[in-house]
C-alpha cells in the first residue's frame, strides 16, 4: 500500500481516534520543497516493505500504517501537530504521539537507512506509562460508585452527629424547665395559679377551719 494521504478531514479519525491501527508513521512535508520529494520516494518504499512485513495475515486491525500530509495545503494541520521543519516524520501509537524525527543535514542514502532503523525500533518499543489507554468503562463505573458511596457515608455521619446534638440540646432544655418548676415558691405550670396574676393569689382571703 502507498502512504495514505491525510488532511484535516481524515487525520484525527484515522491517526488519533481510529483504533484499527496500532502504529501510524506520518510524513509532514510541502510539495514545493525539492527535498520533500526526494524523501517521499524513499519513505514510500520503506512504507511498503514494513506494512507487508508487519500486517501479514491481519484482518480486523493493522499493526502499522504510513501516511503523509502535504503542508502546502494543510498548513493548519501541520501547525496543530507542531511541525516546524520539512520534512518531519512523526510516530503515533494508539492515538498518542510517541516521537518525532526531523530529516535535516543528511544525505538521502544515510537518511533512508536511519529512518528505516527508527521505524523498526519504534515498532518494537513498548508504550510508555503516560501513553497507556485510560481505564476501561467497567473501572470508571466502579470508581464513580466508590466516590458516590463515600459521599453517602459522609452524609450519614453528619446527620448522625447533628441528631445527637439536637437530642442533647432538647435534654438540656427539659432539665432547665424542671429545675425552674422545682424551686420554692415556684408555681406548677399545669395549675390554675399558673394562668392567674400572682397578685390575685396574694390578696385572696384565707379560710380558717
Amino acid at each position: 500500500l502507498a502512504p495514505a494521504p491525510l488532511g484535516r478531514a481524515t487525520f484525527a479519525g484515522n491517526v488519533l481516534e481510529g483504533g484499527h491501527v496500532e502504529h501510524w508513521f506520518v510524513l509532514f512535508c510541502a510539495e514545493w520543497y525539492d527535498r520533500c520529494e526526494e524523501v517521499r520516494r524513499s519513505y514510500a518504499s520503506a512504507a511498503g516493505l514494513l506494512e507487508r512485513a508487519h500486517n501479514a495475515g491481519a484482518v480486523l486491525s493493522l499493526k502499522v500504517r504510513f501516511g503523509e500530509v502535504n503542508c502546502a495545503t494543510e498548513k493548519v494541520l501541520c501547525n496543530e501537530q507542531g511541525v516546524a521543519v520539512y520534512p518531519t516524520l512523526a510516530h503515533y501509537r494508539d492515538g498518542a504521539r510517541m516521537g518525532v524525527r526531523e530529516v535535516v543535514g543528511q544525505s538521502l542514502e544515510k537518511e533512508a537507512v536511519k529512518a528505516r532503523k527508527w521505524f523498526e525500533a519504534s515498532l518494537q518499543t513498548p508504550p510508555q506509562v503516560e501513553n497507556l489507554p485510560s481505564p476501561s468503562g467497567h473501572v470508571r463505573v466502579l470508581l464513580r460508585a466508590a466516590a458516590t458511596l463515600a459521599a453517602l457515608v459522609s452524609m450519614v455521619v453528619w446527620l448522625t452527629s447533628a441528631g445527637s446534638e439536637l437530642r442533647r440540646a432538647a435534654r438540656l432544655s427539659d432539665s432547665s424547665v424542671d429545675k425552674s418548676a422545682a424551686r420554692p415558691g415556684g408555681r406548677d405550670r399545669h395549675s390554675v395559679e399558673s394562668i392567674l396574676p400572682a397578685a390575685w393569689a396574694d390578696e385572696r382571703p384565707k379560710l380558717d377551719l
